[in-house]
């Protein structure tokens, strides 16, 4: 895993907990899956979203701080804006699903007791606007499609 450093041309948009299932995580229930999946920090940037992973907070002094911080966050999922296609709201859950051009899928859920899954389809379709004028986004209340000349 890489570490999270903003390019010169990147500014953070939005940031808040996330809760990441990896790939292998789609065909197994729920009690598995929630051992597999990774809590971090979400980052919406000017070019892309990215989860990593929390720096621990260790009561214990700044010496420990200092440590933690020159370790930094590490990237445990990243999709480009130029790269989505569509973004949608699972049905019976707090989940919602990144896809890309590729064909990948990204399945996160929001750190957030309330649910803030349209906060954050907002977020990226205007960030995905404003990076790329010219893709056409369209928004309903459960999904963002993406699409590109």
């Amino acid at each position: 895993m890489e570490k999270f450093k903003l390019q010169p041309d990147e500014q953070v948009l939005k940031k808040g907990g996330v809760i990441y299932y990896p790939p292998e995580t789609k065909d197994m229930g729920a009690l598995r899956a929630g051992f597999k999946a990774k809590q971090g920090k979400a980052f919406l940037t000017s070019t892309r979203i990215a989860g990593c992973t929390k720096l621990i907070v260790f009561p214990w002094g700044v010496l420990i701080w200092l440590i933690m911080w020159m370790i930094g966050r590490k990237v445990f999922f990243e999709v480009a804006l130029c790269d989505i296609t569509s973004i949608k709201k699972a049905e019976k859950s707090q989940q919602m699903f990144i896809y890309s051009k590729d064909g990948s899928e990204c399945n996160i859920a929001f750190d957030t007791f309330l649910d803030s899954r349209n906060k954050w389809m907002a977020a990226i379709a205007d960030a995905i606007s404003a990076a790329e004028p010219n893709a056409k986004v369209e928004t309903s209340e459960n999904a963002v499609e993406v699409t590109r000349p």
